[in-house]
């Protein structure tokens, strides 16, 4: 008994994704930070102290992970002048807070920003180890302000 899937039998499905992963994936542990702070409207020009190590990174880290990908919200009080703020203004924004996360992370593995991008007010911020970052490839992004 065969099942159909669009037209094309599932054994052969099977075999073309044994085969497109043979050629192309490489198999492998990978550990990945993932956290997520609401910053109530933090002004990092004007609270230049804030340390994101104690979130970022733990005393005695063991455990170094591949992948830090970080989400900030309320970058900006969310009001009608801020929502319509300048892309000069937006891009400094998620400089600020790229250097914040980077001065954190950069302590204890080489990272490279593999996206930053800002929502208005949330952000996102996602950092790959420069040994991983070339088993990364056609990367896209795209994201749809509502």
């Amino acid at each position: 008994m065969y099942e159909i899937l669009w037209g094309k039998n599932i054994r052969n499905l099977k075999q073309d994704y044994k085969s497109f992963r043979e050629d192309y994936a490489i198999k492998g542990d990978i550990k990945i930070f993932i956290g997520s702070w609401n910053v109530g409207s933090t002004n990092l020009a004007k609270y230049k102290h804030i340390n994101l190590d104690s979130w970022l990174i733990k005393k005695n880290q063991q455990i170094i992970p591949d992948i830090y990908i970080v989400g900030l919200q309320e970058v900006v009080e969310l009001n009608a002048g801020n929502i319509v703020l300048n892309l000069e203004d937006r891009e400094k924004i998620l400089l600020d807070w790229a250097k914040k996360i980077e001065s954190s992370i950069q302590q204890i593995g080489n990272y490279k920003r593999l996206i930053a991008m800002n929502l208005v007010g949330i952000n996102l911020y996602c950092y790959v180890l420069e040994k991983q970052y070339d088993n990364i490839n056609n990367l896209t992004q795209k994201y749809v302000k509502t």
